[in-house]
Parts: C-alpha cells; sequence; structure tokens
C-alpha cells in the first residue's frame, strides 16, 4: 500500500511539476496521515497548506506546513482571507463530506484562476467493484456519505463552478 500510494502520488505531482512552476501554493484537503504531504515536500517547491479534522496527525502535518498553514475545519468554514491556491488535492475525501456542493464552490472560490483540483474518488461502477463486489475496499458504508459515477461527479462538478479536464 505503502508503494502503491508513492506511485500514485508521483504521478500526480509529475503532471503538476509540468503545468506549473516555482513555488506554487497546494492546500491537500483531508491530510490524513500527512503521507501525500511529507512526498510533496521531499520532491517538489509548493508552498503546502493542509486541512485535517483528526487529532492524531495534527503535531506531524503541522511539522511539514506550519502551524499558519494547517485549518481543522470544513472548508466553506474557514476563513482564508486574501490566501488562493494553485493546486487543491482531495484524496479520497468527497465521498465523506456531507456537503459536497457547498465545499467544492468554496474550493473554487480559493483556486486560483489557472489553478487545478485533483481529486480521487471512488466510483461507484469502478472496476474494482465489478470484480470484487461487496468486499471492494472503497465501499465503506459506515464512513461513505456518497458514492459517485461518472455522471453523477460530473454534475457536481459543473454545479459547483468546474469543468472536469481529465479523468485518470
Amino acid at each position: 500500500l505503502f508503494k502503491y500510494s508513492i506511485l500514485l502520488y508521483n504521478k500526480y505531482i509529475q503532471l503538476f511539476q509540468k503545468k506549473f512552476y516555482g513555488d506554487e501554493c497546494l492546500l491537500d484537503v483531508g491530510a490524513g496521515d500527512g503521507m501525500f504531504l511529507e512526498f510533496v515536500s521531499a520532491v517538489s517547491d509548493f508552498k503546502l497548506s493542509a486541512m485535517e479534522f483528526s487529532n492524531k496527525s495534527e503535531v506531524f502535518i503541522k511539522s511539514i506546513v506550519g502551524e499558519v498553514d494547517f485549518y481543522n475545519q470544513a472548508i466553506s468554514k474557514t476563513n482564508f482571507g486574501n490566501k488562493s491556491f494553485k493546486i487543491i488535492t482531495l484524496w479520497g475525501v468527497i465521498e465523506h463530506m456531507s456537503t459536497p456542493l457547498e465545499e467544492l464552490s468554496k474550493c473554487k472560490s480559493i483556486l486560483d484562476k489557472d489553478g487545478r483540483i485533483l481529486a480521487l474518488v471512488p466510483n461507484f461502477y469502478s472496476r474494482a467493484l465489478k470484480i470484487f463486489g461487496i468486499n471492494t475496499p472503497t465501499i465503506n458504508p459506515r464512513s461513505h456519505l456518497h458514492y459517485f459515477s461518472y455522471n453523477s461527479f460530473e454534475k457536481l462538478a459543473q454545479n459547483s463552478g468546474f469543468e472536469i479536464d481529465e479523468y485518470y
């Protein structure tokens, strides 16, 4: 799992590094254990910010992004002031949000005009679900409030002001 995560993170960081130069601001929403931020910190010059509710990893994440760039409330409730971001990542987060439209709409308001959002979202019609059925690891009814198909995610993106560039 660790190796898979590193390869996945590297794939997308390389894409961002081709599109953006220098010390662009990146906000990781739902930073979890901080592994993605630790990786990005090691391989890029992005200025990092993080949003995470769990107290378990707060100290570690703050050691990477600093106290002032750590947020511990919903995006829609956070006052970012004049701060904006070139990149916002949501690694397996949207399906946990009680109000994903509201949260993505706020993301739109804090994203630079030419910025990008990367969202990893379990797909209810994925190949994994077809193979593993109810045992698919991404199907977690205890914590996932929403499941998305391509169509439903496309609609969510459009309603929050985004256009999907690519599916990976």
